[in-house]
């Protein structure tokens, strides 16, 4: 943030605006009114930089718009010498005026004149064009020469003349700054008529009041003011500076009047507008057209302000900038205004601040406190903020956002007072990272991300992604992960989803990389491999930098932040699980490390809300105490021995198979040979397996073949490392539940095979045997599935398979119940199959 600088023209300036001349600047007498000031003295400081401010002098007169200023300096050493032999001299010549009094070096006592010899040039340097800001002001410049070490440079000048944009009397000071001065000399000149108000703000010194027929004068007289050090990261509406304001505004009525007045737009010029737009944002749906209308201010009418004079305050006419297609934020507020008052939708300009939202509460009515304008519109019943100077804006008017600009001016006839302004609804930035390992202890890895992005913060990545080629931003995204990753590669590019940004305003950016050797070996043991796990976005968030120890409030900022990573391994793995959370008025925080076995799937999630846009001093300890152990615990390693990791095959589980697989061909070979059931209808068809039955028997022949692929290919039901690793976790529920689904699977296969060569050979047990399977299909589903989801995290339930399940039984129970297909076709019993294969 930008702090208050002794070089800066802000700095002695008072915020009053001046009037304008035909020369750019003239060499003149010290105006009569001023009053003589004597230099300070020359006090010995560590703050000095190499120079010292012996004197500011700064003297404003109301009446004649005139304000004067004295500076003088002494230099200490060639870096005195070096940052102070240049002046410079800010004014705007559309209306102001710069007279310069006084250019000299005073040596060792004695004066030397520097105007006549030093030539002082007129530069438009534009300081704002990186913001698209150009006012016309210049800058006279003179650069001192033969400045020696203890020289006391000497300079003063008037400014004159006040912008005509507005006609009150309005400005401030304030009373000490971040370099020290050996004496600050401030007055303030007015006519009695004018009653000024005047606020403090810090507990300045009182002034000094003086009365001249009709003129009063203000004096504050300030000897050895101690400069003021900020601490790091200090909010922007912070200000400790002891300081005045002055303004002649009576009430935000009488200013928001005056303000409106820049403001109006004829009919005439309203009725041009319309002819222009034509039925450009006639939609039928108002809503729409509204949305049509801020679209095409913010997108396509580019920001660029040409400030100069009355432009600083006063806007163009919309059909100007309609036609140029440019302008700055009163432009694009007066034209957005003016097309939403043609669609019968009432709106009206806001001035804000943009970054001193929360002083402007206290502060006075005055046109200097402003720096931004925005637009109020209401439709059905509820006042919408819309900043039109946010290009790249996404969402519908129920999912548009707009900076906390906290307080806004309304300019209506009707306004009062100032406004307190909608406060922006915070939404979280999601993270995902993928991480795919394609072997333990070695080899590479793919490495995905999905950000998704809501709100403001979608609306600032889709405006950095318009400023940047995808090429640019790829590989500064590169250069990021490689703090992590040094030998990641870039597989497809960064690249932006952005479907959702006319409704819920959501942005979504995907990233692929491939990284090499990702695995980082042990120099101590050979066979040992680590893996660092590191969430690098959200390092932003918790790392906070600057000592405990300050004096002033912290900007924190209010944010919402998930961050996951998801950790695709290639065999079973020994994890325990991870809660840590840390929070307390000003932040949430909390991470939590779960183990997907069935996947092979590691997942840490992160997340982090920060609830207060600032800190007391107080609060920053703790906040920082807490913050350095968040980062100290944010890590997380996976370490792989390759002595000890390998897969290793559980013979027990082998043995155990057998065992089962052999139990459940038994009990089938039983109900095979034991289980004869009558015929259930005289004289049967013995018609072949035909019609309907040819869907059943595809899928009972599939299923022996579907459980036995299952079972080869369960990697984790023959490592003994998986079991191992879960008994160390202690998952017993887990293990169980496991364990059944190793039995079931035996036994499932055993009785498939046995409903198969029943229904082949049309047994009389065959309908019933089919029955029992589906019916044992669909309840083991809902059961696994069930347990499944409670015990295992990130397993959700499979609706797809208890849905297929489900509609099976449903269809083929009653129907291997009530056909008679089924009573025609499954008509063989046990002897007669005997007695064919005895005469075969």
């Amino acid at each position: 943030m930008g702090k208050l600088s002794i070089l800066s023209a802000s700095l002695f300036l008072s915020f009053n605006l001046f009037a304008s001349g035909d020369e750019q600047y003239q060499i003149t007498k010290r105006p009569q009114w001023v009053e003589p000031v004597e230099l300070g003295k020359d006090r010995i400081t560590l703050d000095n930089n190499g120079y010292y401010y012996l004197l500011a002098d700064r003297q404003s007169n109301t009446v004649t718009s005139s304000h004067y200023y004295q500076f003088a300096i002494k230099v200490y050493n060639s870096e005195g010498i070096q940052n102070m032999s240049n002046i410079s001299i800010n004014f705007d010549p559309s209306f102001q005026r710069l007279n310069i009094h006084e250019v000299s070096i005073i040596r060792n006592g004695l004066p030397i004149d520097k105007i006549k010899t030093d030539p002082i040039e007129i530069i438009q340097r534009e300081t704002s064009m990186d913001r698209h800001l150009y006012d016309g002001s210049l800058t006279a410049t003179i650069n001192i020469t033969d400045v020696r070490v203890d020289d006391i440079i000497l300079y003063s000048y008037t400014i004159e003349g006040s912008n005509p944009a507005y006609k009150g009397i309005y400005g401030g000071f304030s009373f000490n700054f971040t370099l020290p001065i050996s004496k600050l000399f401030t007055k303030l000149i007015f006519e009695q008529k004018d009653s000024l108000i005047l606020k403090e703000f810090n507990n300045p010194d009182k002034p000094k009041v003086k009365y001249s027929n009709a003129t009063t004068s203000y004096e504050w007289i300030h000897e050895d003011v101690k400069p003021v050090i900020y601490d790091n990261n200090t909010p922007s509406w912070y200000d400790p500076h002891p300081s005045v304001k002055y303004t002649n505004y009576t009430s935000w009525k009488a200013f928001a009047l005056e303000s409106l007045s820049n403001f109006q737009v004829s009919g005439e010029e309203l009725k041009n507008l319309k002819k222009k737009i034509g039925e450009r944002f006639d939609s039928g749906n108002k809503a729409i057209s509204i949305e049509q209308a801020i679209r095409f201010v913010q997108d396509e009418v580019r920001y660029l302000g040409l400030e100069n004079g009355m432009s600083a305050y006063k806007p163009h006419l919309p059909v100007k900038v309609f036609d140029q297609r440019f302008g700055d934020c009163k432009d694009k507020s007066l034209l957005l205004v003016c097309l939403l008052n043609l669609m019968d939708v009432e709106a009206n300009p806001v001035l804000v601040s943009s970054s001193q939202g929360l002083k402007l509460e206290n502060s006075p009515p005055s046109p200097d406190i402003f720096d931004h304008c925005i637009v109020r519109f209401s439709y059905e019943d509820k006042d919408y903020y819309i900043d039109p100077t946010i290009s790249g804006q996404g969402g519908d008017l129920n999912n548009l956002s707009t900076p906390n600009y906290h307080y806004g001016l309304n300019l209506r006839k009707e306004t009062e007072s100032l406004t307190e302004l909608p406060k922006y609804k915070i939404q979280p930035v999601l993270v995902e990272e993928t991480l795919t390992l394609d072997d333990a202890g070695f080899g590479d890895a793919t490495f995905s991300v999905r950000t998704t992005y809501k709100g403001l913060s979608a609306d600032n990545q889709r405006s950095y992604f318009s400023r940047n080629s995808i090429n640019e931003i790829t590989k500064q995204y590169l250069d990021f992960y490689s703090n992590l990753y040094p030998s990641i590669k870039s597989l497809d590019g960064v690249k932006l989803i952005d479907e959702k940004r006319n409704t819920d305003n959501e942005l979504v950016i995907d990233e692929s990389y491939l990284i090499s050797n990702i695995w980082k070996k042990s120099s101590d043991n050979e066979n040992l491999s680590s893996l660092e796990l590191y969430p690098l976005g959200f390092e932003s968030y918790v790392n906070i930098n600057g000592s405990s120890i300050r004096t002033m409030p912290f900007y924190l900022g209010k944010a919402k932040y998930e961050h996951k990573i998801l950790v695709n391994l290639p065999e079973s793995w020994q994890f325990e699980e991870i809660t840590y959370a840390k929070k307390d008025s000003s932040y949430n925080y909390s991470l939590n490390g779960t183990y997907n076995s069935r996947k092979k799937q590691i997942e840490l999630v992160y997340s982090y809300e920060s609830k207060k846009d600032d800190l007391s001093p107080t609060q920053f300890v703790d906040f920082i105490i807490t913050h350095e152990d968040i980062m100290n615990n944010i890590s997380y390693f996976l370490t792989y021995d390759s002595s000890i990791a390998k897969y290793k095959l559980s013979y027990l589980s082998i043995i155990l198979g057998v065992i089962i697989f052999s139990i459940g061909c038994f009990a089938s070979f039983k109900v095979y040979s034991s289980y004869n059931p009558d015929i259930e209808i005289t004289n049967p068809k013995n018609l072949a397996i035909g019609g309907w039955l040819i869907l059943p028997a595809i899928g009972l022949c599939f299923t022996p073949v579907r459980m036995a692929f299952e079972l080869v290919n369960s990697d984790n039901f023959y490592d003994a490392n998986f079991w191992y690793s879960h008994f160390l976790n202690k998952d017993f529920k887990l293990l169980a539940l496991i364990t059944f689904e190793f039995l079931y699977n035996f036994l499932f296969t055993a009785f498939s095979l046995l409903v198969v060569v029943l229904f082949f050979q049309k047994r009389t047990s065959a309908p019933l045997m089919i029955k029992i399977l589906y019916a044992i299909s669909l309840v083991i589903t809902l059961v696994d599935n069930f347990f499944a989801n409670q015990l295992v995290a990130g397993v959700q339930i499979d609706f797809k398979s208890i849905f297929q399940s489900a509609v099976a039984a449903a269809i083929w129970i009653p129907y291997f119940s009530n056909s008679n297909r089924v009573k025609n076709t499954f008509t063989v019993r046990l002897d007669s199959t005997l007695s064919e294969q005895k005469n075969s």
